[in-house]
């Protein structure tokens, strides 16, 4: 229903922009300004409605993220199409609590990156939260074995993506830090 009356009003927005260029003795920087402002309006409503269509984004991926849920589409080789994997997952803050609202990201398939996926999956199905933490390939793993991310426990290895040379490794959330209760007296 939005899209037919979006495509009216931008059509009367032309014709109206139309008739401003043929009718009016207005100068030719105005008319040609009021061109272009239109034109910028509907390339900003075009990528502005793509962020409010519910379509999983080819963005990168948040260095660090909350990962809610995941579907693996296999590549076809019969169909000849790609592989996919879309991920629904919410930034990480500072502290490592998630914010904001959750987000589908969609990612070339890559076998590996499949496997830690579903394994992420498998964890989550068993009542444990999982973290995503993207890298660069700057730790080896050698390095990163002396060197772990301080208060959040290590889970399966990381996989590649050969796209973008990144590294996803999901490990279990660290449980939240409460603040003490006062006694009951």
């Amino acid at each position: 229903m939005a899209v037919p009356i979006l495509a009216l009003t931008f059509a009367l927005v032309a014709a109206l922009v139309l008739n401003l260029w043929l009718r009016t003795s207005w100068s030719l920087p105005f008319k040609l300004g009021a061109v272009l402002l239109t034109s910028a309006l509907y390339v900003g409503t075009y990528y502005g409605l793509r962020e409010m269509q519910g379509w999983p984004i080819t963005d990168p991926l948040p260095d660090r993220f909350r990962l809610h849920w995941a579907m693996v589409e296999e590549p076809d080789k019969a169909a000849d199409q790609d592989g996919w994997i879309y991920v629904w997952l919410r930034p990480l803050d500072g502290t490592g609590e998630p914010y904001g609202k959750p987000r589908a990201h969609q990612i070339p398939f890559n076998a590996e990156t499949a496997g830690q996926v579903q394994d992420a999956l498998d964890s989550i199905e068993d009542g444990k939260p999982m973290d995503g933490y993207l890298s660069r390939g700057s730790i080896t793993p050698s390095e990163e074995e002396q060197a772990p991310v301080e208060g959040v426990p290590t889970g399966t290895a990381p996989a590649d993506e050969p796209e973008e040379g990144l590294r996803i490794e999901f490990r279990e959330a660290p449980r939240p830090s409460l603040p003490m209760k006062e006694p009951i007296s």
